[in-house]
């Protein structure tokens, strides 16, 4: 099984020739005629390139037909005395082929239209629209006709035609013939005449024969015309298929009408069916045979991979979704997959397809073609293979935590390996970019003696989040699953990969499941992998846990006696896992009734100068301003908040004080060992 691996990957779209030996694809089609993508080509300004003019064996090549493309016409030879006035008439619809042909009565002109690589004999592959014109008699005892090789996929009559296919039959089997009904006349050479014009379709198309002729009797010459640039719509067209085709069946107005001719074992899934046109289904859900694929929901920012059934030696790949729904295949990131082949030829490709966070909560469409042609874009004609459209749905992560935790946006990585592999030290801390090379400088590595690397994260992240990983194939035989736990001790796998690119570090991004993750686990199951690193950018923040204990020093004497002075000390500290609010904290602390406030220096002769001493102990990131963040009641009930503590004192005693508010600033830190601080003040035993 191939394993393709893509992340946000902008949209290709092919613009200049793509050579291969002997062979070449044009760039992307840009006219729509009759729902079908074609190149428009244009044929002005021969040049004799070989042979005699006029005469059987003379090539003409036309420049630039369309870019990058010259058009080769070779004449095969003459019927019945037949012979050309003129290879191309440039007067009128000037951008036409239009040779003129020097009739007998039952003449007729072979020729070959060729189209190759500008300046050179390389066959170029078109999609192409040939429309014979002004298809007409003489008004006596004449009439025209016009032959096409019969590779075309489709051709279009009007539903008021003038002409009869293969009435007369053909010149050979290998063409189709369309000659006019009666010898009347169309006015000169008309594209809006539609009763005498035939439009064929031909797909992956490097060349084509085309023969002009006449029926009936007397000499004359006779102007023909071939056009490229699709004739103006004909009215309620007669649309004949000479070829099995397979259609897209998501919505068309959207998302366009690729078609591909059906040619055996050139497929996706187990079976490709005929159709008989567009579906045009608002869910994509028209075609039976469409079984290729399996496509699930997404999540935004998740990763999933994708198993592409494929049949076919020489087929390519192309891949789209609609990320952000609106309508199209276009926008940059939307092309998932570009010209993959099943290298291994063992019927399958794994598709990794993320997933963006951006990416619309919505149901939107995706689609897959599999052609011996490389480079289609989503809604041009190939020559062969199929195409297959779903929808999907894509949903909005609601990360969610156990509860007295809190969710919190904050970026993290592992930082402590549980099982180690091969320079387990490289997997934690943040990542290399994406891209790299991995090495072991960068990385650590899973192979057969060392088959886990297990590291536990910062934090713990939680369920419905994203986890990326930084990994890479070191090997062909490369394969891993990822498992996450919250305790180490029970582990979900949530996903099995066989990496893509070798030795070059990709993302991966997978939803944590239920529980969250504290632990993240990379099990070799063949091969070997390089393993970069981890990150995440949601945490699940512990709750705060708060104690608090109170002393007493005795500051007279050694006795706890009327009259004598005491330091009153509240210490507290954080054992929890997670920091408190900014500006939380707020102690309100009862006077005993046995005791009187003192303002005035905690310590007596001790070396403290404040009537309040705030002491960090352990780094509790607080900060303690006396002048505000001290307040007193002398309420019964307990104030209900700081704003309440706004009675004043007086140096000295303050009997009537009966609650003191303390209320440092910032947030209580965690950790360990754990963050406290205390508080001192003083009071005196009645």
């Amino acid at each position: 099984m191939d394993r393709i691996f893509h992340w946000l990957k902008p949209s290709i779209i092919l613009l200049a020739l793509t050579i291969l030996p002997g062979r070449a694809y044009a760039q992307v089609p840009d006219l729509v005629c009759n729902g079908r993508l074609v190149n428009e080509v244009t044929f002005t300004g021969p040049t004799l390139e070989s042979g005699t003019a006029l005469q059987a064996g003379a090539i003409y090549r036309y420049n630039n037909v369309t870019t990058g493309v010259d058009a080769l016409v070779s004449i095969l030879g003459f019927v019945n005395g037949g012979s050309l006035n003129t290879i191309d008439n440039d007067s009128g619809l000037v951008n036409y082929f239009q040779p003129e042909l020097n009739t007998t009565g039952t003449s007729a002109a072979d020729f070959r239209v060729s189209f190759v690589v500008t300046g050179t004999n390389i066959p170029v592959m078109l999609d192409i629209a040939a429309s014979g014109i002004d298809i007409d008699g003489n008004n006596a005892d004449l009439r025209e006709y016009a032959e096409f090789e019969a590779t075309l996929v489709e051709y279009l009559l009007s539903s008021t035609t003038e002409l009869d296919v293969d009435a007369s039959g053909p010149s050979s089997a290998s063409r189709i013939r369309f000659e006019s009904r009666t010898s009347l006349v169309a006015p000169g050479i008309d594209p809006t005449a539609k009763a005498n014009i035939v439009t064929t379709f031909y797909t992956d198309v490097t060349s084509f024969e085309y023969r002009i002729g006449t029926l009936g009797s007397g000499n004359m010459t006779r102007l023909t015309s071939l056009g490229f640039d699709c004739p103006s719509l004909l009215p309620s067209p007669i649309s004949v298929s000479t070829m099995d085709e397979d259609y897209g069946d998501a919505p068309i107005i959207n998302y366009g009408n690729p078609i591909h001719t059906l040619v055996a074992g050139i497929e996706l899934g187990a079976a490709n069916t005929a159709d008989t046109g567009p579906y045009d289904s608002p869910t994509a859900s028209g075609d039976t045979g469409d079984d290729g694929v399996s496509v699930p929901s997404f999540a935004k920012g998740e990763t999933q991979i994708l198993d592409i059934s494929v049949s076919g030696a020489g087929g390519y790949l192309q891949a789209w979704f609609d990320w952000n729904n609106d309508g199209d295949f276009t926008d940059s990131g939307e092309q998932v997959a570009t010209d993959i082949q099943d290298t291994d030829t063992d019927g399958s490709i794994a598709l990794l397809v993320t997933a963006p966070s951006t990416a619309a909560t919505a149901t939107t469409f995706a689609r897959f073609r599999w052609s011996t042609a490389p480079g289609l874009i989503e809604q041009d004609a190939a020559g062969d293979g199929e195409v297959e459209d779903y929808s999907f749905t894509i949903s909005a992560l609601n990360p969610s935590c156990p509860i007295g935790y809190t969710l919190i946006g904050q970026t993290g990585n592992a930082n402590a390996v549980i099982t180690p592999a091969v320079n387990s030290a490289n997997a934690l801390g943040g990542l290399t970019p994406a891209g790299s090379t991995a090495t072991n400088a960068n990385s650590a590595n899973n192979d057969s003696l060392n088959p886990v690397l297990t590291l536990q994260l910062a934090d713990l992240i939680p369920q419905d989040s994203i986890l990326t990983l930084s990994l890479a194939r070191n090997d062909a035989g490369s394969n891993y699953q990822i498992s996450t736990s919250a305790d180490n001790t029970t582990y979900t796998t949530i996903a099995t990969i066989n990496q893509g690119t070798l030795d070059v570090l990709d993302r991966i991004s997978v939803v944590i499941p239920t529980g969250g993750a504290r632990y993240v686990s990379i099990s070799r199951i063949g091969g070997s992998t390089w393993i970069d690193g981890v990150e995440y950018d949601t945490i699940c923040q512990p709750p705060a846990i708060l104690t608090a204990t109170k002393t007493v020093e005795i500051l007279d004497g050694m006795y706890a006696l009327p009259g004598n002075d005491a330091k009153y000390v509240i210490t507290a500290s954080n054992t929890g896992g997670g920091s408190a609010d900014a500006d939380s904290l707020l102690i309100i602390d009862p006077i005993p009734a046995d005791l009187i406030y003192i303002y005035d220096d905690v310590d007596s002769t001790g070396p403290e100068t404040d009537e309040v001493v705030f002491t960090d102990i352990v780094a509790s990131g607080l900060t303690f301003n006396i002048a505000t963040d001290v307040g007193y009641s002398t309420a019964v009930a307990k104030p209900a908040n700081f704003a309440s503590c706004s009675d004043p004192v007086v140096a000295g005693e303050n009997p009537l004080i009966t609650y003191i508010c303390l209320n440092p600033k910032g947030a209580f830190l965690s950790g360990d060992p754990d963050p406290t601080f205390s508080l001192a003040f003083r009071v005196r035993i009645k």
